[in-house]
């Protein structure tokens, strides 16, 4: 971070030369006229409610979140806000528009779709019930929740979710921690969930495959990459601290 901010500095580069962003720098230049101001009520606002409320309704609704059909409510209105604006000479100008949002992000959606899969593919194997049962017998409580945290965050880190982690490692230390604690609700448990979702976000905010660094990128048009590497020094800094707490405290 600071040899980036140091280069903006010196050169006015927010790129470092031979980075590759998720969007090419013409993709990032409005859409609207030179002489037309976005405004932030209408252009940002005004499609995340639009998306928010679709959602939440379809799920009251129907017990189901609908979220292409809530993402294309939004796009559909951010269209006629353009076409109202004179964005549009003609339908080839919309369809024109669509089909470069679509390639914009293709390589977003490779890495997001590459994520999925390496994340069923190591549920599939059984990878957090093999680190759990091979390592049981030599735990203690206070291993125990430091080894949790461990487990949880290099498992989201590899898979790139924070919420398939808990559902795979919760199962898995929690009867741990309460064969610790005699069955009882003690601060042990509390650790120990506390264990698997600090893991969990850990790994779902610095690894490369997770959707939440691929879409910062994106937003940010940022080779994706360089993002990963910027933050991940703070990240493990942060998860190291975690871990000794856990261990000696």
């Amino acid at each position: 971070m600071r040899a980036a901010e140091k280069r903006v500095q010196e050169t006015g580069a927010v790129l470092r030369p031979g980075a590759r962003p998720l969007l090419l720098e013409d993709e990032l230049e409005t859409c609207l006229p030179d002489d037309v101001r976005p405004l932030l009520a209408v252009e940002l606002l005004a499609p995340v409610m639009l998306l928010v409320g679709f959602g939440a309704t379809t799920l009251v609704m129907t017990g189901s979140v609908k979220i292409v059909e809530a993402f294309m409510l939004a796009n559909g209105y951010l269209i006629m806000v353009l076409a109202l604006r004179g964005r549009f000479e003609s339908v080839e100008d919309v369809a024109s528009l669509i089909v470069k949002g679509a390639s914009s992000v293709m390589a977003a959606l490779l890495i997001v779709a590459l994520a999925y899969s390496l994340n069923a593919v190591t549920t599939e194997l059984g990878a957090a019930d093999a680190i759990i049962t091979n390592l049981a017998d030599n735990l203690t409580p206070n291993s125990l929740v430091a080894i949790t945290f461990l487990i949880a965050a290099a498992m989201s880190f590899a898979t790139g979710t924070s919420w398939g982690t808990f559902a795979l490692v919760m199962p898995l230390s929690l009867p741990l921690a309460f064969e610790y604690s005699g069955g009882e609700i003690t601060p042990l448990i509390s650790q120990t969930v506390a264990a698997v979702a600090g893991g969990g976000i850990f790994g779902d905010h610095a690894s490369p495959v997770s959707d939440t660094s691929v879409l910062s990128s994106v937003g940010a048009g940022s080779d994706h990459i360089d993002h990963v590497v910027t933050q991940l020094p703070y990240a493990l800094v942060i998860a190291l601290v975690t871990v000794l707490l856990y261990a000696f405290i």
